[in-house]
C-alpha cells in the first residue's frame, strides 16, 4: 500500500509541476501568447480527462483478473510513463 501511495504522490507532483511550468513551456516550445498557453495546457487537460476512462478499463479488468494484478499493471504503466517523461 505504501508503494501505491508513493506512486500517487509522484504522479500528482508531476501533474502539478507541468501545470506550474505551462507558461514557460508555452513560451519556449510554442512561441508565447494565449494560443500557445492553450496548446501547452491541452496536454494536461487530455491526461486529466482520460483518467476516468482508464479507471473504468482497469476497474473492469481488475474485477475479472484480480485487483492485485491490475494494481501492479497500472503501477507499471505509470512507472514507464514517468520514465519516458524523464528521458
Amino acid at each position: 500500500m505504501a508503494i501505491a501511495a508513493i506512486s500517487t504522490i509522484v504522479e500528482w507532483y508531476d501533474f502539478t509541476l507541468y501545470l506550474y511550468f505551462a507558461t514557460i513551456l508555452s513560451r519556449v516550445f510554442f512561441g508565447g501568447g494565449t494560443a500557445s498557453l492553450t496548446t501547452a495546457l491541452a496536454g494536461f487537460a487530455v491526461a486529466y480527462l482520460l483518467r476516468p476512462l482508464g479507471a473504468m478499463v482497469f476497474g473492469h479488468i481488475g474485477d475479472r483478473f484480480g485487483r492485485r494484478v491490475m494494481m501492479l499493471a497500472s503501477m507499471a504503466v505509470m512507472t514507464v510513463a514517468m520514465l519516458a517523461t524523464a528521458l
